[in-house]
């Protein structure tokens, strides 16, 4: 079976991933594949997963404030680790100065507030595939 693009959803709360899960897979059908870990360690364990089956991983798309590793640690991790996949951040809460480091250090592709506009969000993952 031919691989799809994969987007993989980071955050705590259970319902964000399941609402993120949702709209995404409403919008890009069969074209990608949504996956989700509700923290920074589980996501880099399964990242690695994920590149051993030989997924395509294009976007990541975490959130900020997270219990056992913060958004931008975990980001910093992922571009150390996997440079080509494309990072992205939607969360409530941010330290402006975090923000700006990461944005430089990761070459981050968006930041959006939760609550997000789908449409914006949709359209800059659109780009990245």
């Amino acid at each position: 079976m031919e691989n799809r693009n994969t987007i993989l959803c980071v955050d705590d709360e259970p319902l964000i991933l399941m609402l993120l899960k949702k709209q995404l897979t409403l919008h890009f059908g069969s074209r990608v594949k949504v996956e989700s870990a509700q923290n920074g360690v589980e996501a880099l364990e399964f990242l690695k997963d994920l590149y051993q089956e030989g997924e395509d991983v294009k976007v990541v798309l975490s959130d900020w404030i997270m219990p056992g590793m913060r958004g931008d640690e975990f980001l910093i991790k992922v571009k150390e680790q996997y440079p080509d996949i494309n990072l992205m951040v939607i969360s409530g809460q941010v330290d402006d100065d975090s923000l700006e480091r990461v944005k430089k250090e990761c070459e981050l592709k968006g930041f959006f507030h939760k609550p997000w506009d789908f449409d914006d969000l949709a359209s800059k993952i659109e780009m990245l595939l």
